[in-house]
């Protein structure tokens, strides 16, 4: 264990000098002499997530034993590499079968887990499968007893899945339906550029006040040009690239899709681990052409 010390702090150096060729190859050498340590184990997925090295994340997972996967400290990673691989469903499962402990970050868990719920509700809300989009999207309304949080009576974080669920009834041409809730994503409590944010912005326009839904991405430009000064828990929670994602999306409202899908594009080369960008260039064309069939400013 002690050289398996030696070569992570030397891979830690070289990282910092940005010899990333080097330290990549220090960290499987600590790796390979850790005995399988479970805390290498979370710094060196993170590492190979940071370096958009997704597929090798899944062949370090497959290195571990049966003992060490029913532990917490690798659960947290492991429905993160699936999510980077855009293996919802397998996301899902992993959320929903394995216990996470309180204390360890569950409401960013639980945030992991609406992406992977949307993620696997995607082809079938494109697909016009109203019925099992519901069944898919209902889930992220739950907050199932593995991971250890409740739902939060004041900012839930309920809005994407919400607004999601207006969309199903509206395809499926139940119009009050979708009404009750886009009307319960626009009006929820939330911090500036959330996720929850951004989807009230498309509630809004969904339920035809394109004042507020501009309104809102106004506020997402500023924040994301640094004229508005973002809660520091924001970045904290959904990573550096949350600010982008939320300028894409007001890219979108106001009739600029290939402009958005950019933006997404560049936030997830910066930070190629970066929590809802990769959810959102997954989302399907035709899908992604309803959401943004109201602009809010629209091209000439």
């Amino acid at each position: 264990m002690s050289h398996s010390i030696l070569f992570r702090n030397l891979a830690i150096v070289a990282a910092r000098r940005d010899d990333h060729d080097a330290a990549l190859e220090l960290y499987r050498r600590a790796w390979e002499t850790s005995g399988g340590d479970l805390y290498l184990f979370g710094e060196l997925d993170l590492y190979l997530a940071e370096r958009d090295r997704h597929a090798e994340r899944l062949e370090l997972y497959d290195q571990l034993d049966e003992q060490a996967r029913t532990r917490s400290i690798v659960a947290m990673r492991r429905g993160k590499q699936l999510l980077d691989n855009s293996r919802y469903n397998e996301a899902v499962t992993e959320y929903t079968t394995r216990t996470f402990l309180r204390g360890e970050q569950e409401k960013g868990v639980h945030h992991c887990y609406v992406e992977a719920i949307i993620g696997a509700a995607w082809p079938h809300i494109d697909g016009g499968d109203c019925e099992r989009a519901r069944q898919i999207l209902a889930k992220g309304l739950e907050y199932p007893r593995n991971i250890n949080v409740g739902r939060d009576s004041t900012k839930p974080n309920e809005a994407p899945v919400r607004y999601l669920l207006g969309v199903v009834e509206e395809k499926a041409g139940r119009p009050d339906q979708a009404r009750e809730h886009y009307l319960a994503a626009a009006i929820e409590l939330h911090r500036d550029g959330s996720p929850a944010a951004c989807y009230e912005m498309l509630a809004w326009m969904a339920l035809g006040n394109r004042a507020r839904g501009m309104a809102v991405a106004h506020t997402l430009e500023q924040l994301a040009r640094g004229e508005r000064r973002p809660h520091p828990y924001l970045e904290w929670l959904y990573g550096k690239a949350i600010l982008k994602f939320g300028h894409g999306l007001a890219q979108l409202v106001k009739g600029r899709p290939d402009e958005a899908r950019q933006m997404w594009r560049e936030a997830l080369a910066e930070n190629p681990d970066a929590r809802w960008v990769r959810l959102h260039l997954d989302m399907p064309d035709g899908l992604l052409e309803f959401i943004g069939r109201c602009p809010g400013w629209p091209e000439e």
